[in-house]
């Protein structure tokens, strides 16, 4: 038995869940803001340009940024309930 060997597949076991989770929450979060952006008929004035990871990256007017930002904050840290 080789000590490193078992030590990644150990690593890999514990990590593929929590990043798999990770996943799906920014998935949720993705579909989310898209519900609320077609609500709110801005689906033409914002666009999600990148995805990595946990973050999102948006290309959005000047004039809307404020507005945007602060709800797709809101949805990203509600997405999933804490309860």
């Amino acid at each position: 038995n080789i000590p490193y060997i078992r030590g990644a597949a150990e690593r890999m076991a514990i990590n593929a869940p929590i990043q798999g989770t990770g996943a799906d929450i920014v998935k949720l979060t993705m579909v989310r803001v898209d519900e609320w952006l077609r609500k709110e008929k801005l689906d033409d004035k914002v666009s999600l340009i990148l995805q990595a990871h946990d973050e999102l990256v948006f290309e959005v007017s000047d004039a809307l940024v404020e507005k945007v930002a602060s709800k797709i904050k809101e949805i990203m840290q509600n997405v999933v309930p804490l309860e």
